[in-house]
Parts: C-alpha cells; structure tokens; sequence
C-alpha cells in the first residue's frame, strides 16, 4: 500500500512541478467509523495509555 500512495503522489501535479517541499505518508488502521471494514482489526502497536 505505501508503494501506491508513493506512486499517487509521484503523479501528482505539484510533485511533477516540485511544488511539494515536505511529504510524510502514515499509514492509518481506521479501528472503528466510516473506514472500520478496512480495518486489521489489530490493537497491535497502540501505546498502553490509549
């Protein structure tokens, strides 16, 4: 997945431009909401506070 997102952006027309100073692709695990059915469903990785 990141390598699409790399290549969506590498598409881009402020990418083609060089318009683009700072770039940082997160990966985003959406547990619950609109999003949740795309989920791993894995708590993995959250800190123990949350």
């Amino acid at each position: 997945m990141r390598n699409d997102a790399e290549m969506l952006v590498a598409r881009d027309p402020f990418a083609i431009e060089g318009l683009i100073v700072s770039l940082t692709i997160q990966e985003w695990d959406p547990l619950f909401g609109a999003f949740a059915d795309k989920s791993s469903g894995s708590l993995e990785g959250l800190d123990e506070a949350v």
